[in-house]
């Protein structure tokens, strides 16, 4: 009698037996708290189409990068620029919300 395929996923077994494997070779790892500065914010930017399509370019092409790695790095890079630029880092902001809008002209 020919054995049925249908509900039996060879890969599914595969890993299974792979994660078993994984379970007993384990060594149980303390678990760390990412930083207060790994916290991550959302930001909604306006940036020109030309900038975004080159971005967009640039992350499909290079493996493992994302958007936004590329855009925190970017934004750090520029940061640093400007700091180095003016001799000290920026003072903290007195009001915690920015203006948000289009820039007046």
């Amino acid at each position: 009698m020919k054995q049925k395929t249908i509900g039996r996923n060879p890969l599914e077994e595969y890993l299974s037996s792979n994660k078993e494997l994984k379970e007993e070779t384990s060594v149980e790892q303390p678990q760390i708290l990412p930083s207060p500065s790994a916290l991550k914010q959302r930001v909604t930017l306006y940036i020109s189409a030309d900038v975004i399509d080159r971005v967009k370019n640039a992350v499909y092409w290079e493996p493992g990068l994302t958007l936004a790695a590329f855009a925190e790095e970017a934004l750090a890079k520029a940061l640093n620029e400007l700091e180095a630029e003016r001799g000290k880092p920026f003072s903290q902001r007195k009001e915690h919300k920015l203006r948000g809008g289009r820039p007046l002209s």
